[in-house]
């Protein structure tokens, strides 16, 4: 996945971040970029929350999880692709 990184938000490769989703443009919308929104948790930090399911890093399809998702209302997309997901709220949205 390819989003924006505005130049005031200091992030590395890694680091687990929240991103404002897009879309593709149409006939009558110009679509919107992918935006990273904060860095949550810098990828050496000594104290993770933030591991992956399962945690075999051979693995291609896992799911990151980070304690503090289902208190901040995030939930757990199923299907064919599992990921964590959160709408956007206003004070996010641009």
């Amino acid at each position: 996945m390819w989003f924006y990184v505005p130049p005031d938000k200091p992030v590395k490769l890694g680091d687990i971040v929240v991103i404002r989703m897009g879309h593709e443009s149409t006939k009558k919308d110009p679509g919107k970029v992918y935006v990273l929104i904060e860095v949550r948790e810098k990828n050496d930090a000594p104290d993770s929350r933030c591991p992956w399911d399962p945690p075999d890093d051979k693995l291609w399809r896992r799911v990151l999880y980070c304690d503090w998702m289902p208190a901040e209302g995030w939930t757990l997309k199923t299907g064919a692709y599992k990921t964590w997901l959160k709408r956007a709220s206003d004070a996010t949205v641009q």
